[in-house]
């Protein structure tokens, strides 16, 4: 440059010819909004790899894209939106993180945070709190981030067991979004697009919610041993701070909802066709569906309402009363029974029984030899 520009070794705002002949300008509102964006997405990406960053830089860098989005139009903001949703825009100074801003919350109390995937806004950039919320930062946490931070975890985690960091992330996540289906604060799942949430296999693998099962029946979990052909959700004993994590995964969307065990798998008779007679059968049956049997389960119920204070309703009582007059019991000679998974038999799980309730046809099976019922066990 001496050798060749002597006259122009530094330019100064005084060589405007040299700046004009190397495209230099003044400002970037000259330039295509397109130009600007793709300048702004690569930096952002750049910073957000660089393990030692100066974090004076960084925050002078990012205020001085914060500043100069301000100054656009609505129309322009809200295509800055679309084109950098996936790009971590948003400079966390505490955490010296940066992240896309979907995955900031202006109030969010900080036991509440899961970094690096789910942090507050730095208080430090409120002046530009209203673009960020253009750019999709929400004032509040909601379902729909910890949805997202599942995919980000499982970015990073891939095809891995997750690390136990990420485990601990994870447990939040699933408290997070448990507690969210406790006070029935779902509703943005019912419009959010290309969300998913991740859950953890047993084998610590992240998977897709609706491609697992919740283990909710512990004597059928057993007897499918090792079966490839089913994926477990981990067991949430040690990780979930809720009761009947069932009841609240079934308030998902059904595009979210893992299957429950005791929803896709039943038990069923093999050979229920082999009925033998038997008298002590025809007595049991007829005893259960008699009048008397009723009275005392009636008065039982109502005992336990006075108790308990706790109502039972009509039709309910109507619905024990039809179950205990079409109770049916048959007698077979070889019982034995298999589990079948949404209707196709697992061959592997056949077991014999000496007794067993079937709930769908309110049927109860006993083996049967000679004059006398085998002895009963489960």
């Amino acid at each position: 440059m001496l050798d060749i520009l002597p006259k122009f070794d530094i330019p100064t705002t005084t060589n405007t010819d040299v700046l004009k002949h190397l495209n230099v300008i003044d400002k970037p509102l000259d330039l295509k909004l397109n130009c600007v964006i793709s300048h702004v997405h690569n930096v952002c990406e750049s910073l957000s790899h660089e393990k030692r960053k100066d974090k004076k830089v960084v925050q002078n860098i990012m205020q001085m894209f914060y500043e100069y989005f301000s100054t656009l139009s609505k129309e322009e903001k809200n295509e800055l939106k679309v084109r950098l949703e996936q790009t971590p825009i948003i400079y966390s100074i505490e955490h010296d993180i940066l992240l896309p801003a979907a995955n900031v919350i202006l109030e969010l109390p900080s036991h509440m945070e899961i970094k690096p995937y789910l942090v507050k806004c730095s208080e430090m950039y409120g002046s530009y709190f209203d673009l960020f919320r253009i750019l999709g930062v929400s004032n509040d946490v909601t379902i729909v981030h910890f949805f997202t931070v599942s995919m980000f975890i499982k970015n990073v985690a891939g095809i891995l067991p997750l690390t136990p960091y990420e485990m601990e992330c994870i447990q939040y996540v699933i408290n997070g979004v448990f507690d969210s289906l406790h006070k029935g604060d779902s509703k943005e799942l019912t419009t959010a697009e290309n969300v998913v949430l991740y859950l953890p296999n047993e084998n610590g693998i992240l998977k897709a919610s609706n491609q697992l099962i919740f283990n909710d029946d512990f004597r059928h979990r057993d007897r499918l041993g090792a079966e490839n052909c089913f994926e477990f959700i981990v067991d949430m004993e040690h990780i979930c701070n809720f009761p009947d994590p069932p009841s609240l995964l079934k308030r998902l969307p059904e595009r979210f909802r893992p299957k429950l065990l005791s929803e896709s798998v039943k038990e069923v008779v093999l050979h229920s066709q082999n009925k033998l007679t038997s008298d002590l059968a025809v007595t049991l049956e007829a005893f259960i569906s008699g009048d008397i049997f009723s009275h005392v389960i009636t008065r039982l119920i109502k005992s336990w309402q006075m108790i308990r204070r706790k109502h039972v309703s009509k039709d309910v009582f109507d619905q024990i009363q039809y179950k205990l007059k079409s109770f049916r019991v048959m007698t077979i000679a070889n019982l034995e029974t298999l589990l079948c998974n949404e209707g196709v038999p697992v061959n592997s799980t056949v077991r014999t029984r000496s007794i067993f309730y079937d709930r769908d046809d309110n049927i109860m099976y006993v083996r049967f030899k000679g004059q006398v019922f085998h002895r009963f066990s489960c």
